[in-house]
């Protein structure tokens, strides 16, 4: 939101504000949904920023994806837990589908 509200608000801070943070009934969303989120979300948010990209643009921005899951198979390697397994199962199947994207699915400005 911040990206495109730049465009056309100004974006102001009330630091009395008091929140307030509500449970969902039907729980949390999966760790292998919400990497797999991360990768597609990022791709839509990079070919927005940059619409006419570069070979290089492009290679860097997978070289970043894959340094992510490294990382995160890294992690899952030492903690052992199951659940950092089903984050590096959702960033790699992200993976894939942000790379079956095509410039034409970016979301217009």
């Amino acid at each position: 939101m911040a990206l495109r509200a730049k465009r056309a608000w100004n974006i102001l801070e009330c630091g009395r504000a008091r929140c307030i943070h509500l449970h969902s009934p039907g729980g949390r969303i999966s760790k292998r949904r919400i990497a797999w989120k991360t990768a597609v979300n990022y791709r839509y948010v990079f070919m927005d920023i940059v619409p006419h990209r570069s070979w290089r643009q492009d290679l860097n921005f997978w070289k970043v994806q894959i340094v992510d899951l490294l990382r995160l198979a890294a992690h899952a390697v030492k903690t052992g837990e199951r659940g950092e397994w089903q984050n590096v199962l959702g960033k790699a199947s992200g993976i894939l589908a942000a790379w079956r994207l095509k410039p034409s699915a970016t979301p217009t400005s």
